[in-house]
């Protein structure tokens, strides 16, 4: 169990120190969710509804820094081994240049284990020809965390 999981019990049970919480908010992993779900069913505490995998589409164009791109992508895969990080780009140099930020950056992450599985997995960077075929796949995807990174990104939104 990892320190996060256990703050939800200390919440919920409250220690000499720190009072009992009526209710606990927010996501986290598969062992955050089995937390507060187990907390809920034995009536110690509220909680909102349990959250799903963690996702991330970055609808990108060549005007992107690929280092934001990469390091956003994998702020979510190090959430746990099921998030979804994917990258939709019309720009193939942004593409390359993402995917070898992605080998190079991860090995400075403590969880890089998991990080890799969740790329491996649930982890993508899709060439589209351009940016209608694209926003077409964000709005049928319709991911839980949306990044636009191109020129005029207003524009992208209407």
């Amino acid at each position: 169990m990892e320190w996060w999981e256990t703050q939800y019990f200390t919440l919920a049970l409250g220690t000499a120190t720190i009072p009992k919480v009526d209710l606990v908010v927010g996501p986290g992993n598969v062992y955050v969710n089995a937390a507060k779900t187990y907390l809920s069913s034995l009536g110690k505490v509220g909680i909102d509804c349990p959250a799903g995998p963690s996702e991330i589409l970055v609808l990108a164009d060549n005007s992107a820094n690929p280092a934001y791109v990469a390091n956003d992508l994998l702020s979510q895969a190090e959430h746990d081994e099921e998030s979804c990080s994917i990258l939709v780009t019309t720009s193939e140099k942004l593409a390359e240049e993402v995917c070898e930020l992605l080998t190079k950056e991860i090995k400075r992450f403590s969880r890089r284990k998991i990080m890799e599985k969740s790329l491996e997995k649930y982890g993508a960077i899709l060439m589209l020809e351009n940016l209608d075929e694209a926003v077409n796949f964000v709005n049928d995807f319709a991911p839980e965390h949306l990044e636009i990174m191109t020129r005029g990104p207003k524009g992208v939104l209407k």
